[in-house]
């Protein structure tokens, strides 16, 4: 009788561990399972976003060899030493959360005999133009000469050799939001500047850009 109930109760034991097994071989399995899925979606999240980032980045360099030459045409039109393109682009946030921006140029195009600038060009604060961005977010080009009353801008592109620069807008053909600014320079004015002329070639050319720079993000 006695050992009828130890019988029993070791099967019972037994019949217990066997279910705690089971238990914890379908927990196993369920975690194994969740976790190759979240390893599967993250793969394919990455490679998803590299396959994007290579498409777009062909895209740019397709447009590079488009944007340049158009340049080239139109700093020939006014008569300007240098053109170049600088696109805005967002800046960390200081200790009070408000954002600031830079700008950065991309593409340029040079008189014969001039040292090119892009790379200097890049990372500089917007603050550097105050003053100047009234007129440009309103879709008006600007320019800055040696009598102008913006001394820190004047600055700048004196160390370019500058006497003469007109900044244009750069904005985008989907919402007329700016993007970027087409700056050209003169180190001496030509025999005719036609400022009316001058200002409606940029502007040509700010539109002729912009539409260009949007291409590669299609």
């Amino acid at each position: 009788m006695l050992l009828t109930k130890i019988q029993a109760i070791f099967r019972s034991i037994v019949a217990l561990t066997d279910s705690w097994k089971r238990f914890f071989m379908s927990i196993t399995l369920l975690l194994l399972i969740s976790g190759g899925a979240l390893v599967y979606q993250a793969t394919s999240l990455y490679l998803s976003g590299n396959s994007e980032y290579y498409s777009s980045l062909a895209k740019r360099l397709q447009a590079d060899d488009k944007i340049t030459p158009v340049m080239d045409s139109f700093r020939d039109k006014i008569g300007s030493d240098r053109l170049l393109v600088a696109e805005l682009h967002d800046g960390k946030k200081n200790t009070t959360g408000v954002r600031f921006a830079y700008m950065s140029g991309t593409y340029e195009s040079d008189d014969r005999g001039l040292t090119r600038v892009l790379l200097e060009f890049q990372n500089i604060p917007t603050s550097i133009f105050a003053g100047l961005w009234g007129p440009l977010l309103n879709g008006k080009c600007v320019m800055v000469n040696l009598d102008s009353p913006h001394e820190v801008a004047r600055a700048q592109f004196a160390e370019y050799g500058a006497n003469r620069t007109m900044m244009c807008p750069i904005q985008s053909p989907n919402d007329g939001s700016m993007i970027g600014v087409l700056f050209a320079t003169w180190r001496v004015d030509p025999a005719e500047f036609d400022l009316e002329k001058v200002n409606s070639e940029m502007e040509k050319a700010s539109y002729v850009v912009s539409g260009l720079i949007y291409d590669a993000k299609e």
